[in-house]
């Protein structure tokens, strides 16, 4: 399970609710989709601020290299 201070490595990809990608941290998803995404981050510290406060709370007791989805309110 990944805990508050643990560096995991992190792929992920935003969506919209009309299903448009917003950001990548994949450079060859971003190609796809046509975003200008250069040198992105893939090791995090996970509860230290590195990702947005829905989005870094979320990883916490995760199980490590599982897949998973979470949905974020623009708050």
């Amino acid at each position: 399970m990944i805990k508050k201070n643990d560096f995991i490595e992190l792929e992920f990809s935003g969506y919209l609710i009309d299903g448009k990608m917003f950001d990548t941290n994949n450079e060859q998803i971003a190609k796809e989709n046509n975003l200008d995404i250069k040198n992105p981050e893939k090791i995090i510290c996970v509860g230290q601020h590195f990702l947005v406060k829905g989005f870094d709370n979320t990883l916490i007791n995760k199980e490590i290299g599982k897949e998973c989805m979470i949905e974020l309110t623009p708050k």
